[in-house]
């Protein structure tokens, strides 16, 4: 199954996002004041979970699914992007746009 929202594309129902609106124990969010549609239907395992500006899910709704806490599929991708970064031929650190403007100056 797969989860789906839907959000409604008008300008003017836009909201702002603020932690002290959200439905959880935190209370800071990381995209707090940013400009997002409003979601106007949840739907998670084939199920309303969010609709017309309620929750409809009860405790034990939720799976929870184990994983690796470095999961592979993402951590893997980040290690060899940082090896490549410390090779000369990768174009765009800063001390390997030094060392190239350098070279060049001394032409």
């Amino acid at each position: 199954d797969a989860d789906l929202f839907v959000l409604d594309p008008r300008p003017e129902t836009f909201e702002k996002v603020e932690a002290a609106k959200h439905h959880s124990a935190l209370d800071l969010n990381a995209f707090e004041g940013f400009t997002k549609a409003k979601v106007e239907t949840t739907i998670s395992r084939g199920k309303l979970a969010w609709h017309n500006n309620e929750i409809l899910t009860k405790d034990g709704d939720g799976r929870y699914i184990e994983t690796e806490p470095f999961a592979p599929l993402v951590y893997d991708g980040l290690v060899r992007e940082n090896s490549i970064r410390h090779q000369s031929e990768f174009p765009y650190t800063v001390a390997n746009t030094a060392a190239k403007r350098k070279a060049k100056s001394e032409l």
